[in-house]
């Protein structure tokens, strides 16, 4: 029975670190379009 309880509590912590892993790689994400969006501008600016 305790080596269930301990296989439970493994399941669960990677679940967590998914979930952390998630946030990241959006905020990753979102900061690499905001990167391509300046640079579209600044391109954008500089033709114009």
């Amino acid at each position: 029975m305790p080596h269930h309880k301990r296989q439970t509590k493994v399941t669960t912590a990677p679940h967590r670190d998914q979930h952390r892993q998630m946030l990241l790689a959006v905020l990753y994400l979102c900061g690499v379009v905001l990167v391509i969006n300046a640079w579209l501008v600044s391109q954008q600016m500089i033709t114009f």
